[in-house]
């Protein structure tokens, strides 16, 4: 029997070793330093059974490749299961704040967590996601609900929301190409006002529903699939603003053609390949209508 209260120091990396085996934990790639002040009371020959109480800090820690600062996290354990009761931190010029257990007596270690950021700004995130030499901004809120197994990685399941404010996005690979689709003109000064999707994390990567982007000039609507292999799928419905184009015939009919056209979406993040499909009835008579008015 044990009953022992003290710190604990921990480099993050070594959970691989306590846990081996552990194919969630190779794919999250955690790092850093934390702390832990608390107590351990029960059998110390099986702490996953012991009761524990601890107030875990970071001043920098890494999970997925992303940076969380200034990190504090309030867990409690008791027969078997660990919950991360409140974890809160900083998060590229926003904050985020999470909750979760983990079942510490089932084979497969399964987890939930539940997680919300916000204000986290793009261009301070831009460098870890990938694209650091692009000129994108804009403040980003997301929520999320994930399942998993420490175990076996493949079984991470999940949903939430991301939406996006003040986006500045025509740098990213994806959206220049629908830009240069889109427009004639330069279009790079256009600013997303809002954003927002749903998205559901299946075995094989992300399914986005209800995507949607606004501008005063344009408008965005769509869904699709973005595999972890980063490969594309997807169509996305183009909706042009009347203060987009002229006003009087060719105006009407220009929005005619626009609101009855799709962008089909293929290859990867890094490549996308874009094509258009209209539909030709729905051209002709909004067309028609266009000019009868």
């Amino acid at each position: 029997g044990a009953d022992i209260a003290g710190t604990l120091e921990l480099e993050l990396k070594d959970l691989n070793k306590m846990i081996k085996g552990s194919a969630g934990l190779q794919k999250m790639k955690p790092s850093g330093k934390v702390v832990a002040e608390g107590s351990l009371n029960g059998d110390a020959l099986d702490l996953k059974m012991c009761g524990i109480r601890a107030k875990i800090k970071s001043s920098d820690i890494a999970i997925y490749g992303l940076k969380l600062t200034d990190v504090i996290i309030d867990y409690a354990q008791a027969e078997g299961l660990g919950q991360m009761r409140s974890m809160r931190s900083l998060f590229y010029g926003g904050s985020l704040y999470a909750s979760g257990k983990v079942d510490w007596t089932a084979k497969t270690l399964p987890y939930s967590i539940n997680a919300d950021a916000k204000d986290v700004q793009l261009e301070d995130l831009k460098t870890d996601a990938g694209f650091k030499d692009k000129d994108v901004s804009g403040s980003i809120k997301a929520m999320a609900a994930l399942t998993g197994t420490f175990k076996d990685a493949t079984r991470l399941a999940g949903t939430g929301r991301v939406s996006i404010a003040n986006g500045r996005l025509w740098q990213l690979n994806l959206f220049k190409g629908l830009g240069s689709l889109i427009y004639t003109s330069d279009f790079s000064d256009i600013v997303f006002s809002e954003g927002s999707c749903d998205i559901k994390l299946a075995q094989k990567g992300f399914i986005i529903n209800n995507f949607m982007l606004k501008s005063e000039l344009l408008g965005l609507y769509g869904s699709g699939t973005i595999g972890f292999d980063r490969a594309v799928n997807a169509t996305l419905r183009p909706e042009i603003r009347e203060e987009a184009v002229d006003y009087g015939a060719r105006g009407a009919i220009a929005m005619a053609v626009s609101s009855n056209t799709v962008i089909k979406i293929a290859g990867t993040v890094e490549k996308p390949e874009f094509k258009t499909k209209a539909d030709l009835a729905d051209v002709m008579g909004g067309i028609a209508d266009a000019m009868f008015q």
